[in-house]
């Protein structure tokens, strides 16, 4: 079973390149690239989406394949563990992009409310 996840993720991943080699050239002026991703922006979200489910597939194919052999777990799980730990990681560093400061966006929303809860 875990084979046949190794498999799946490749293709998910050979779907998701088509659909980046759909796209055309990427400009080299930023503003430009604005209006380039505003353009492709289905065929990035649904790249996006196929890599995301690829690396958890890669994952879960990978922990069953090279994970200890003392009991065989169901693939289910490790595709639930292995969604789980992605999941996680991606929360993680958006996290980190975005930053945990008071000027970020993140934090002012909760405040913006607060202000128009008290008015």
């Amino acid at each position: 079973m875990h084979r046949w996840l190794m498999i799946v993720g490749a293709l998910l991943t050979a779907v998701a390149l088509l659909l980046l080699s759909l796209l055309p050239g990427a400009p080299s002026e930023a503003v430009a690239m604005t209006a380039w991703v505003e353009r492709g922006h289905s065929l990035l979200s649904w790249s996006d989406e196929l890599l995301f489910f690829a690396v958890i597939c890669w994952g879960a194919g990978a922990r069953g394949l090279f994970g200890a052999r003392r009991a065989e777990r169901p693939a289910r799980i490790n595709v639930g563990v292995t969604a789980l730990t992605v999941a996680l990681v991606s929360l993680v560093v958006l996290l980190l992009e975005v930053g945990w400061s008071a000027d970020s966006e993140v934090i002012s929303v909760p405040q913006s409310l607060s202000a128009l809860i008290s008015v």
